[in-house]
């Protein structure tokens, strides 16, 4: 296990001579997010996405462990078909009138429709794309490790758990291959030494990050929502009913009684937008953290890659060339495989955002009369920036 000094901020001497510690604010890199949101997922439901909470690597999960996940998928899949059928058949058939939707309605029913869609596409994609996820995850960390060690300062998205285990399989693996023993554990602590745990406690304390990191402190800031947004929707037809989507599609079931269909819309509205969060959310951690450990490894470059040609000694600077132009194929290898996840993912947000500027422009148009003339003028706007967004985002 990790020591317990390097959980700890160090502060200057005493007057005797003693470091003493002193408690700080507590970690909250960007990597411990990401640990947390799928501690507190698995802890509801078990995910595609399995991780080991000694190494934080991710894995696929085994099919039978997943009847809930493909259950709850399934559910989503439904509602997400139903609701577009419904907006199809409103704006090309005129079946609904200002007297069958309001304006509150329709962009509730838009809005949902389109976190449905964008939710089913993630959880597609980590289903035939789990070995991808997993693959690109693991190496792009271990790279950024590797490359932020060898420069001799740690990125600040580092966690000091995941670290320790990775200095311990990266120096296993070199005794490995020097000795020629291929059945040795290289998480073992004697292969790792005191020499490497003393080298990383003074990478820790020496270039530790700083007390509050923004970006990790947002990501842990939208762990919360996974349940908040799940009760809040469905205490929505309490409040006011009709409003919420799931009247359109239980308002012509009659043969229950109103209070166990109330009870049904209620339990359907949790248990959907639940599903849809975590799909949600879960990519987008997955996702920041790859894009950081991206940034730190082609910064570590940029600045080795200075010092290099600083350096008067022509052969340091051969030397230093072939480890950089590994590094750079290596993450030629890693950006390939990030393209074939996102494949289905950015076409299918481009749609989304077709399919919410046409809606809102079905609806402006439809209730002109029964809205007022400063939500029109901000419905306009809304939906020139959605015209807008893939005339500039496709080029990039």
């Amino acid at each position: 296990m990790l020591p317990h000094k390097l959980s700890c901020r160090v502060s200057p001497p005493t007057f005797r001579g003693k470091y003493v510690p002193h408690p700080s604010v507590p970690s909250h890199t960007p990597a411990q997010a990401l640990h947390r949101f799928a501690q507190f997922s698995s802890a509801l439901y078990t995910q595609a996405i399995s991780w080991n909470t000694k190494t934080w690597r991710p894995r696929p999960t085994k099919f039978k462990k997943l009847v809930p996940f493909y259950s709850m998928s399934i559910l989503l899949v439904s509602w997400t078909s139903f609701s577009f059928y419904t907006l199809t058949r409103w704006i090309l058939f005129k079946k609904m009138g200002a007297s069958d939707v309001s304006l509150t309605a329709g962009v509730l029913l838009v809005l949902y429709s389109s976190m449905n869609t964008i939710s089913v596409t993630m959880i597609l994609t980590n289903v035939w794309k789990t070995e991808e996820i997993c693959l690109l995850y693991i190496n792009s960390r271990l790279l950024s490790h590797k490359v932020g060690i060898q420069r001799g300062k740690l990125p600040q998205i580092s966690d000091p758990f995941e670290l320790f285990h990775f200095v311990a399989f990266y120096r296993g693996q070199e005794n490995t291959r020097k000795s020629g023993k291929t059945g040795e554990d290289p998480y073992n602590d004697r292969k790792v030494g005191k020499i490497t745990k003393f080298r990383l406690f003074n990478l820790f304390t020496v270039n530790r990050p700083r007390n509050l990191d923004p970006l990790g402190l947002f990501l842990h800031l939208i762990i919360p929502p996974v349940l908040l947004i799940p009760v809040v929707a469905a205490l929505i037809p309490l409040l006011h009913n009709g409003v919420d989507p799931s009247h359109f599609l239980f308002r012509n079931v009659t043969f229950f009684p109103k209070f166990v269909t109330f009870l049904v819309r209620l339990v359907f509205i949790f248990v959907t937008l639940l599903h849809s969060t975590i799909s949600l959310l879960g990519t987008l951690l997955l996702a920041a953290n790859w894009l950081l450990s991206f940034k730190s490894c082609l910064t570590s470059l940029f600045l080795q890659s200075q010092k290099t040609l600083l350096s008067k000694n022509i052969f340091q600077k051969r030397l230093k060339f072939q480890q950089h132009l590994k590094t750079y194929r290596q993450l030629e290898i890693l950006s390939t495989i990030s393209n074939q996840v996102i494949y289905y993912i950015l076409p299918t947000g481009m749609f989304v955002v077709f399919v919410c500027a046409v809606t809102l422009t079905c609806l402006v148009i439809k209730l002109n009369n029964a809205i007022p003339i400063a939500t029109t003028v901000v419905a306009a706007s809304l939906i020139s920036v959605m015209w807008g967004i893939p005339h500039y985002i496709f080029p990039l």
